[in-house]
């Protein structure tokens, strides 16, 4: 069973549990999507190259770049390195965990707080690990990943 991923397709948004729309208010973002539009997983197609649980609610992106082309060549992001810039990372995600590597990543590499997880969002776009039961997959499932937190609030 899946580790809580919830998915709402009006808004590209994958997260742990249904996040209302006053959640997205204290944050600054609009949604489009009420608690009740999310979904824990979506009709899928029998010839996935994947087959992480939202895996087609995420394959317009897929089309659009025409990834699964380059994946069926065996071209998955081993050798290939990601750094996230951005507001730090949830290194504990999941989809993300596998392949992250604290070694790279800056002294700060976290994230501030669940509602400032931007960076991670990014992270799981780029790298989120393939075939584990979780959310989705990224562009580069088996690259690896390290994170520095150069946006938000000073660490404490």
């Amino acid at each position: 069973a899946m580790q809580g991923c919830m998915w709402c397709a009006h808004d590209s948004i994958c997260s742990s549990v249904p996040m209302s729309r006053s959640q997205f208010a204290q944050v600054g973002a609009i949604t489009k999507c009420s608690e009740a539009s999310y979904v824990s997983t979506c009709d899928s197609e029998t010839n996935n190259v994947f087959n992480d649980p939202l895996y087609d609610a995420q394959s317009w992106i897929y089309d659009l770049i025409r990834i699964e082309e380059v994946w069926k060549e065996g071209i998955t992001g081993n050798g290939i390195h990601v750094r996230i810039n951005d507001r730090g990372v949830d290194h504990l995600h999941p989809d993300l965990a596998e392949n992250f590597d604290i070694d790279a990543s800056c002294e700060v590499y976290t994230i501030e707080s669940i509602d400032k997880d931007h960076g991670t969002t990014c992270a799981a776009i780029a790298v989120a690990s393939a075939n584990n039961n979780e959310c989705s997959v990224g562009i580069a499932p088996n690259a690896t990943l390290s994170s520095c937190r150069v946006l938000g609030d000073e660490p404490t």
